[in-house]
């Protein structure tokens, strides 16, 4: 794979396989347990968690003497698997439909494509919240317990994480499909005789295929963005449960301990002299977003997209200098 070559995609790779396949190793050998860090004494005798990162390597522990490492390692495969599911749900429905429609009904399409821009400019995190607040924050807290089971909320916010950029996927999927079909080789093919279903297997998909890697990718960076918006709103994946803080405040807290959770659950903290224990995942979600970003960027720099650096197209030749013959010694007496 071209992609491979390229060390920007490489390193994004690496991080997001090392994090991820580590929290599932984990998981399988250790059954995803967090050991509590044991009471330190120190000269003023013995010191309660939350202990620093300087008290407990490496990151420290947090409010329950969790270490903080540990609880990341866990969340990572919900986290990063939840933005991968998320992200090729959308992908999958917004390649079929975006390309049915662009190939098969033109008119319609056209018609309706002002009406699917308008969702470039609807905040994606208000719709969501608005449709997810009632089933994973607010009848968790009116009864004391959710009315739906925990997989009952866990589909539903799979289906409005997906539909909710469903407009704006298809769109994009759609402009690509038209993009392709206004080349002057597709015009031959059409002139040719070729129908739909011959200008779809053999003309598009070659050129949609390292787009729709692209799409998936980005998608993915999407969705780790929208977790953190809701995270930070209260909306946790799944739903959360009454937990005391530091402070011995009830509060809502993530199940799983997914990061965008943990940062929604522990932002409070953020300007507190506790500062390490939201900061953590807020430092995993942006690297992985970043390592995301970086397999994008590599793979448009391998397969020849926007981006391209200018040191991998390749230069012709000078043919006329290939060897000594090409050269002609002129003598010059000089004064």
């Amino acid at each position: 794979m071209k992609a491979f070559k390229n060390l920007s995609f490489v390193i994004g790779f690496s991080f997001i396989a090392l994090i991820l396949g580590g929290s599932l190793v984990y998981g399988w050998v250790c059954g995803d347990a967090i050991p509590v860090v044991p009471l330190k004494f120190g000269e003023e005798g013995a010191i309660k968690p939350p202990y620093g990162p300087m008290d407990h390597l490496p990151f420290g522990t947090n409010a329950l003497g969790q270490s903080m490492f540990l609880v990341m390692v866990v969340g990572a495969k919900f986290t990063l698997g939840i933005a991968f599911l998320v992200a090729f749900l959308r992908f999958v429905l917004s390649a079929f439909i975006g390309t049915v429609m662009t190939l098969y009904v033109p008119k319609f399409t056209a018609w309706i494509r002002p009406f699917l821009q308008t969702f470039y400019y609807y905040p994606i995190t208000l719709l969501a919240f608005m449709m997810l607040y009632w089933v994973l924050f607010e009848d968790g807290l009116v009864g004391g317990e959710f009315s739906y089971s925990f997989s009952a909320r866990v589909l539903i916010e799979l289906a409005v994480l997906t539909l909710a950029a469903f407009p704006i996927s298809t769109l994009i999927v759609s402009n690509e499909v038209k993009d392709i079909m206004k080349q002057e080789f597709m015009e031959s093919v059409q002139v040719l005789g070729g129908n739909r279903r011959h200008i779809l297997r053999k003309h598009l998909l070659p050129f949609l295929k390292p787009r729709f890697v692209i799409l998936f990718l980005r998608e993915a960076i999407q969705v780790l963005i929208l977790l953190s918006h809701l995270g930070i709103l209260g909306i946790f994946f799944g739903g959360g449960a009454l937990m005391e803080d530091l402070f011995g405040n009830s509060a809502m807290a993530s199940l799983s301990n997914e990061w965008s959770g943990l940062i929604g659950r522990d932002f409070k903290y953020l300007f507190t002299t506790y500062t390490w224990i939201p900061f953590m995942p807020i430092l995993f979600l942006t690297l992985s977003i970043i390592a995301l970003k970086l397999m994008v960027e590599g793979y448009q720099e391998a397969y020849g997209g926007v981006g391209e650096k200018r040191k991998d197209v390749p230069v012709a030749e000078d043919t006329r200098l290939n060897g000594k013959g090409d050269f002609e010694r002129i003598d010059r007496k000089i004064g």
